[in-house]
């Protein structure tokens, strides 16, 4: 059952950051992480509860659009910390959001 769930959220998230691919106005980011599996940019989470985390983990354990960083807002310090420590070569935690926000070219608002 739990490897069943794990597959279907690995789909559920690639399906969800393909759709927000889509949904960029910046075509150079969505050429950049859509065309040939080349490295993908950088994505920020404004807000770092359950359901970001969740993402961020499903986007960084994904294999077919490479995460260059994902910056994160400390807003939740316990969960942006094990993120970030087990991540600890993509994800970077930032201060405020702003810093994110001029560091992205994908943000997620997850407040």
């Amino acid at each position: 059952m739990f490897l069943v769930r794990k597959k279907l959220q690995t789909i559920a998230f690639s399906l969800l950051f393909t759709a927000c691919l889509s949904l960029s106005p910046n075509s150079s980011v969505r050429g950049k992480m859509s065309s040939n599996n080349t490295t993908g940019g950088n994505l920020g989470f404004v807000g770092f509860g359950t359901i970001a985390q969740a993402i961020a983990t499903g986007l960084l354990t994904q294999k077919e659009h490479p995460i260059d960083k994902i910056y994160i807002s400390r807003r939740s310090e316990s969960k942006s910390s094990a993120l970030a420590e087990k991540f600890s070569d993509k994800v970077v935690i930032c201060d405020n959001s702003q810093e994110i926000a001029d560091k992205c070219e994908t943000l997620f608002l997850c407040v």
